[in-house]
């Protein structure tokens, strides 16, 4: 173990990556609700500035990539 999460890079742990890793289910389980919906917002915060910094780098949302070309038209 690396820390509190497992090392993925381990020849063990890439046989087992398809598996739940049950010690992390048991930590966030001693989360608060609180504790937990903090790390909730923090990652949604941190997937909406990937998302803004995609945008900015694209031009447009990659995830509508359609939508922007019939606009450009």
């Amino acid at each position: 173990m690396n820390g509190e999460f497992r090392d993925i890079n381990s020849s063990t742990d890439r046989n087992h990556a398809d598996e739940i890793d049950l010690s992390l289910l048991d930590y966030l389980q001693t989360l608060s609700v609180e504790e937990r919906f903090e790390r909730h917002e923090q990652a949604l915060a941190l997937v909406r500035a990937l998302r803004a910094a995609g945008q900015e780098y694209y031009g447009y949302d990659p995830r509508h990539p359609y939508e922007q070309a019939r606009i450009s038209y």
